[in-house]
């Protein structure tokens, strides 16, 4: 499933319980749905993060600030816990039980770019951990400081604990900062950013390009900053084989669809064993031609170097997951369309359609003959249901009804009405398991199943396209986020 649409991500629960901070308390079972929160029953997520793209000064990390920021940040991250207010007895009783917080980064892309290391490298790997490894030390120092004057979180157990009384169990983790990152202006958490040059919808048939601030300046200060230029990146997606790019910046820019899956995993990896208390949220991209072997070997190579968990997300495997290229807006507008959503209308249905049949029973034990057509993209497009050839006018009754449902459910899927608010009313409207809404019902939660090609990728509230990263899909246009 994951290399069909990147879902579901995969947990490595003994990693997780190797670093469990409190073992006597229990084991580790599960994470929060975005992963680099490993919670007990009942615990809750106290998070923050540090704006990296701050801390760059003159081409060197300021380390000084950094550690005031951190133990301001600590502190805070504590205070947190007692001002709060907690839905359930049992979430409050655990929290401060525990006391764990979060502390994370995002801008990480960014303060590589403004030290001059690519991200994927030996360097941007051991600047990376540097940074992250420091962040670690400074907040359990400032955590055992305030265990000093207010006292160790209470399940603190001197008979256990590998480590000095402190008033936090667990401190760091990289979380997602998707809708954060927007407003910091930075890139998103741990992740490399994903596009360099994007296309910002404005109204319904204007769009913005959009450069990175970095690439900008570093081109207009080098002299080969052009809007040809940016219109060529924009349309290929990526700042790689321009000959007017230096190479040098064109590693530096590398983004994540140009990031090779063993690199993403590498920087997650070391990052996991530079001082991240409970885990990391971040996407491995892989390209659409990888495989399921790839995806398996993926897991492995995380596993191995210390991951506790993983997301993949193979390019491609849904529909308009990508941030819009200027070359792929400009397609969707033209008679290229037929199998892409349109966020205007119903999608046209070209003139042939790949189909497959399905014969199922009906309530009466007569056989129907349902055929569901395909778009290129393996997305149902249309549904039909065929009777046995029979003149009596039940039967003739019966065709009808089946012939108007059929034609209703195909318009939805046209206009790109989400699945799974078609198989809701389909099971809604069924009156027996083998009426036509049951009978399509369960075809389609087989086609979810075992392809969901392309679901619900479109932005609900600016009809933009989802990116995928950090686990989960955000707009870049409005900051909306299925996480949020």
């Amino acid at each position: 499933l994951a290399w069909l649409n990147g879902e579901p991500g995969v947990l490595f629960i003994d990693a997780a319980n190797k670093g469990n901070p409190t073992p006597h308390l229990g084991s580790f079972e599960a994470t929060n749905p975005c992963g680099e929160q490993w919670l007990l029953p009942y615990e809750s997520c106290n998070l923050g993060s540090i704006n990296l793209a701050m801390f760059v000064n003159d081409g060197e990390v300021d380390y000084s600030r950094l550690e005031h920021t951190v133990r301001t940040a600590t502190i805070f991250l504590d205070n947190v816990i007692d001002c709060n207010r907690f839905p359930i007895p049992e979430i409050e009783e655990m929290t401060l039980k525990t006391r764990k917080i979060g502390l994370g980064i995002m801008g990480l892309h960014d303060m590589l770019i403004q030290l001059g290391i690519p991200y994927a490298s030996d360097e941007g790997r051991q600047q990376s951990s540097e940074v992250m490894n420091f962040i670690r030390d400074i907040s359990e120092d400032e955590s055992i400081k305030i265990a000093k004057q207010k006292g160790p979180f209470p399940a603190f157990d001197k008979d256990t604990a590998t480590y000095e009384p402190r008033r936090n169990a667990a401190l760091t983790s990289i979380q997602p900062t998707g809708t954060v990152s927007m407003i910091a202006d930075c890139a998103s958490g741990c992740e490399p950013y994903f596009s360099i040059v994007m296309i910002k919808h404005v109204m319904d048939d204007d769009r913005l390009v959009l450069v990175n601030k970095y690439f900008e300046k570093i081109a207009k200060d080098e002299g080969f900053y052009s809007r040809e230029l940016m219109d060529k990146v924009a349309d290929s997606g990526t700042v790689i084989g321009h000959p007017e790019i230096p190479l040098k910046w064109q590693e530096i820019f590398r983004t994540a669809q140009d990031i090779s899956p063993d690199d993403h995993i590498s920087m997650q990896g070391i990052l996991q064993q530079s001082g991240v208390d409970s885990s990391i949220s971040k996407t491995i991209n892989l390209p659409s031609t990888a495989n399921r072997e790839d995806v398996r070997r993926s897991y492995l190579l995380g596993y191995n170097l210390g991951c506790k968990g993983l997301t993949v997300y193979r390019d491609g495997s849904r529909d308009s997951q990508v941030l819009n290229t200027k070359e792929r807006s400009e397609q969707s507008d033209g008679e290229e369309q037929t199998a892409v959503v349109s966020s205007n209308g119903k999608r046209t249905l070209p003139d042939a359609l790949s189909a497959k049949r399905y014969r199922v029973k009906d309530q009466d034990g007569k056989s129907v003959y349902i055929i569901v057509c395909f778009d290129e993209n393996e997305r149902p497009m249309e549904v039909f249901a065929k009777f046995p050839f029979d003149n009596r006018v039940d039967l003739k009754d019966k065709s009808t009804m089946w012939t108007t449902t059929c034609r209703l459910v195909s318009l939805a899927l046209r206009f790109d009405v989400p699945m799974n608010e078609i198989i809701k009313q389909l099971d809604r409207s069924s009156g027996h398991m083998l009426d036509l809404p049951a009978q399509l019902s369960k075809l389609f939660k087989s086609f979810m199943a075992g392809t969901q090609h392309g679901f619900a990728d479109t932005c609900p509230e600016c009809a933009g396209n989802l990116v995928f990263e950090e686990g989960c899909e955000t707009c870049k246009a409005c900051g909306y986020s299925k996480c949020a």
